[in-house]
């Protein structure tokens, strides 16, 4: 087992999807522990936040805020 710090295919902060994650206590990367912005690279644009192909289904979007 690896000490991760998360996912290995996280795209650059400039073309990431700006959707805020929900942590989720059953993964054990550390950084799945808390809320944090998707690590997806964003293709296209809802509601005026840049999101990747999952979040641009979601019924909802909560954008991440950074704080």
């Amino acid at each position: 087992m690896t000490n991760h710090k998360g996912p290995e295919s996280i795209a650059p902060d400039d073309q990431r999807c700006e959707a805020l994650v929900k942590g989720h206590l059953n993964y054990n990367f550390q950084w799945m522990r808390f809320d944090h912005r998707c690590p997806k690279r964003a293709n296209q644009m809802r509601e005026g936040i840049a999101v990747c192909h999952l979040h641009a289904k979601a019924k909802f979007i909560l954008p991440y805020s950074g704080g």
